[in-house]
């Protein structure tokens, strides 16, 4: 079912609205001929008219999106306020070009005039903006929180790339872009190449944004040209600048609470110099010139000096906590050399294992004191001996045990062995019909052989046999084999 907006029953709907029918997947004519961007039959197949199918006719242009998905209708006359408008599609003027369905009929009506509850758009840079900066991110804002639909879907990233567009003016086609974030108020988007230089570009969004009371925005677009080429040398070197000097400080009050090794200031001064280092990041796509970014690049050095003159160095004493680091590696190495097992028979003898419960309580232990360690703000003496203490106790007391998967190799071979008698063998009652040079034997005989090795690889396969079960069944196949080549004969 194709969308239409404004949707049906709006009120208050903007004079300047340019009007959308929007689809699931691309469309064609009927008779299966491409819609051209800017198509005059698209004003044959539209109906658009004042108060009802009835009404008189709305004079307007129509184009299509580069996807065939939406149709933009543009009033050739700003509509009238407070006037009700009929816009519909019939049925079988347009058809799914994936499948040849045809699309299905599908109108609306909405009334003409200020809709102050309607969701405004706000694109930074704004339309007819001149010397942007060529690696500027496109910046949409709403006034309110805006959704896919009525039902207060979130809106995606495909759903963006679907309403949203960017066009060069001059290469006449439509720029790719990442979104580098998206919330329902605010979503910016990243051109994958810079923008050309002295180049211009029109943002496009359509009205396919949503408020909680399903009120749509107007289609909004704004047209901005790029600036030459500027340096952002200076601009890019003070801001690494900044971020050095803020590497590495902590944010406190007072210096009892910062370790002597450590430089802090207070959060007034960090927010003040994060806000520095905010904008001079920002004035990099919106600096017009040169000279505008090497201003940025001069501000931001400035609060860098009196950032870094105000760094302080804490008091507080650095409680050494190598003891429980030594701990903590001695631990995590004993761990890593057992295995978790149940019973230990899937552990080779040359390894160790450990039930579950025990397995996994050492590991708690370890995870714990691993925790106070990464705190050292939080060390006391006592503390650090104490975690320090209990997971060497624990260490010591981590039972383990030598591994107890018995070697099956030598089951294995035998059973290579019975397999290869039994392909070399004939089944037969007295030799009469083997060849000479053949091997035979009775049918039973070789049967008696097929249970043993099947038997055998039973074994072989459970886990939860023992070195006693695997040893057993290892003597009862060397049995059975030479049973079977007492019997077994070589035609002669």
């Amino acid at each position: 079912m194709p969308n239409l907006h404004p949707k049906d029953g709006a009120s208050r709907v903007s004079r300047n609205v340019s009007p959308t029918i929007e689809f699931d997947d691309p469309i064609e004519f009927r008779n299966g001929s491409s819609i051209a961007t800017n198509d005059l039959k698209l004003q044959e197949y539209i109906v658009f008219r004042k108060n009802n199918s009835s009404g008189a006719r709305v004079s307007f242009s129509a184009s299509i999106d580069r996807y065939k998905k939406v149709i933009t209708i543009e009033p050739n006359y700003r509509l009238d306020d407070g006037q009700k408008y009929y816009l519909a599609i019939q049925s079988g003027d347009f058809r799914f070009t994936k499948n040849s369905n045809s699309v299905r009929a599908a109108s609306v009506t909405w009334v003409v005039g200020d809709n102050l509850s309607a969701p405004r758009v706000t694109i930074d840079p704004r339309d007819g903006a001149s010397g942007v900066a060529p690696s500027s991110d496109i910046i949409i804002t709403f006034d309110k929180e805006v959704y896919k639909n009525k039902n207060r879907d979130s809106i995606n990233e495909s759903y963006v790339k679907s309403y949203i567009t960017i066009r060069h003016i001059e290469g006449n086609r439509d720029v790719d872009y990442n979104v580098r974030s998206l919330n329902s108020t605010r979503i910016v988007l990243d051109p994958r190449d810079n923008m050309l230089d002295g180049n211009s570009y029109q943002v496009t969004v359509s009205s396919a944004f949503v408020d909680r009371d399903s009120n749509s925005n107007s289609i909004t677009r704004s047209k901005f040209k790029i600036a030459g080429n500027i340096n952002l040398d200076a601009l890019n070197r003070a801001i690494s600048a900044a971020e050095d000097a803020r590497r590495g400080v902590k944010i406190a009050d007072s210096a009892d609470k910062v370790f002597t090794d450590q430089d802090f200031v207070t959060q007034s001064v960090w927010n003040t110099f994060d806000s520095a280092i905010r904008t001079a990041t920002n004035a990099k796509s919106t600096s017009i010139s040169t000279l505008r970014a090497d201003l940025a690049a001069e501000d931001l050095t400035k609060a860098t000096k009196i950032f870094t003159d105000s760094k302080k160095k804490g008091t507080k004493e650095k409680i050494s906590a190598t003891a429980l680091e030594k701990a903590i590696k001695v631990a995590k190495t004993k761990l890593a050399e057992v295995q978790r097992s149940v019973n230990g028979l899937d552990c080779p003898k040359d390894k160790k294992w450990a039930t579950v419960s025990a397995y996994d309580a050492f590991a708690a232990e370890i995870q714990k004191a691993e925790k106070y360690f990464n705190k050292p703000e939080e060390y006391t003496y006592e503390g650090v001996a104490k975690y320090a203490g209990d997971l060497t106790q624990a260490t010591t007391d981590f039972a383990t045990q030598d591994g107890k998967k018995p070697d099956k190799q030598p089951l294995e071979t035998k059973i290579s062995e019975a397999k290869a008698l039994v392909s070399s063998t004939s089944p037969s009652s007295d030799g009469s019909t083997i060849e000479a040079g053949q091997y035979w034997a009775p049918q039973d005989e070789i049967q008696k052989l097929i249970s043993a090795f099947e038997n055998a690889e039973t074994v072989v396969k459970n886990s939860q046999a023992d070195d006693e079960a695997v040893n057993n069944e290892t003597e009862k196949l060397k049995t059975a084999i030479t049973t079977f080549e007492n019997v077994r004969t070589k035609k002669q």
